[in-house]
Parts: structure tokens; C-alpha cells; sequence
């Protein structure tokens, strides 16, 4: 159980959600920047990777509206897109999205584990 990291109380920041997510047992080695050089016209405050045993996630903040928005809405599309072929996207990893936050994760030791945790974390809004 984690005291001060629930309902997103002191998560304000892509380290202070990585931190909560090591106190909630989401074990990494390593913390590296991500480059966003390639959203030359997204605004991203913040994106990390947290990497470990068969684990690889990255944390966006994002605080413009417009790019969080952009963000949640192609994965949307990507969802609606599995549904019509009837089949999961080869490579698709799993995302959580709350507000402004968007968590992609790409592997992870035990299926959904991750996602449970930033549920505890930070309650679910989208994703």
C-alpha cells in the first residue's frame, strides 16, 4: 500500500509518477529521456522510459490540450481500426491515459500488471 501516491495526490510529474509506480512494485533499472524530436508539432512537457527485467514503458505529460487530446483520439482510432479487422495491430503496445498523462506500455513481466498499478495510482479516465 502506498500513503501519499494515491488518487494522483503528489504525481504531478513524469519522475513523480515513476517513483510511485517503484514504491507500488513496478521494478526498472533505468530511467531515460525520450526523444520527441519527431512531434515537431506536439507540445510534450515531459516523456521518460523506464526500463527493467522484461519491462519498457514510456510517460508523456502533456499539458496542451490539443496534443493530449491528439494522443488519446489515434489510439482511439487505432482501437476502432482492431475492431473492424476483428484482430489486435501486430506490436500494439497497451496505453493508460489520465489527464496528463499518457502511459504507453510497451512490455511488461506479467500482462496488465502495470495498468493495475496506475489504476491505483492514478484512477482510470481513458485509455
Amino acid at each position: 500500500m502506498v500513503l501519499g501516491a494515491g488518487c494522483g495526490r503528489g504525481v504531478d510529474t513524469a519522475n513523480s509518477l515513476a517513483t510511485a509506480l517503484k514504491r507500488n512494485g513496478i521494478e526498472y533499472q533505468v530511467i531515460e529521456s525520450v526523444d520527441v524530436d519527431d512531434f515537431s508539432h506536439a507540445k510534450i512537457d515531459e516523456a521518460i522510459a523506464l526500463k527493467g527485467d522484461n519491462l519498457r514503458l514510456e510517460i508523456f505529460r502533456i499539458e496542451d490540450e490539443k496534443t493530449y487530446k491528439l494522443f488519446v483520439v489515434s489510439w482511439l482510432l487505432l482501437g476502432a481500426a482492431e475492431t473492424k479487422v476483428q484482430q489486435r495491430l501486430p506490436g500494439r503496445p497497451d496505453v493508460y491515459s489520465k489527464r496528463p498523462f499518457v502511459i504507453i506500455i510497451r512490455k511488461e513481466p506479467q500482462k496488465g500488471h502495470v495498468k493495475e498499478v496506475l489504476k491505483r495510482i492514478l484512477p482510470e479516465q481513458e485509455g
